[in-house]
């Protein structure tokens, strides 16, 4: 099972990844998108950076952003249902 930090965070994650071609995304705007508190946002982005899945920037234009260029990434290798692999869409960040 995973937890609602779990859950929130890959949600997170694919919300910057569906966005990522306009450059540092705001945090409220992932937090409006995906229907989480700004303040939980808030408190998981740090430890997302932290593990080096985003990159940030301060000040006007500012947010977050993936670190890294989406994959083609194979479904996991073991768990309940079907999971096929998932691309990205539009441009690959550099």
């Amino acid at each position: 099972m995973i937890s609602t930090k779990g859950r929130y965070s890959i949600r997170i994650l694919l919300d910057l990844a569906e966005h990522r071609g306009v450059g540092y995304t705001p945090i409220k705007d992932v937090a409006a998108r995906q229907s989480i508190s700004l303040k939980y946002v808030e408190k998981l982005m740090p430890a997302l950076k932290n593990a080096g899945l985003l990159d940030s920037s301060h000040g006007i234009g500012g947010g977050y952003r993936l670190n890294r260029a989406c994959k083609r990434m194979p479904p996991p290798a073991s768990g309940p249902g079907s999971a096929a692999p998932s691309r990205c869409g539009r441009a690959t960040m550099t």
